[in-house]
């Protein structure tokens, strides 16, 4: 039994992770087109991709 709770956590842990990444990326995009500074959670939730993303399109809209 314990091996099903195991394997039921495990998913749960992978989805709100997956929530939570996706929560990031949406807050990211709002800072960049809001001109507000993230929360530093969100900035750590990101992966490589999404924070080069961020930064690049972060910079481009100061530049403006």
């Amino acid at each position: 039994m314990s091996a099903t709770y195991a394997a039921l956590n495990r998913v749960a842990r992978k989805q709100a992770g997956e929530r939570q990444r996706a929560e990031a990326r949406r807050l990211a995009g709002l800072a960049v087109r809001g001109a507000y500074e993230p929360p530093r959670w969100v900035l750590s939730r990101l992966t490589h991709a999404d924070r080069m993303e961020y930064e690049a399109a972060r910079d481009e809209a100061r530049r403006r």
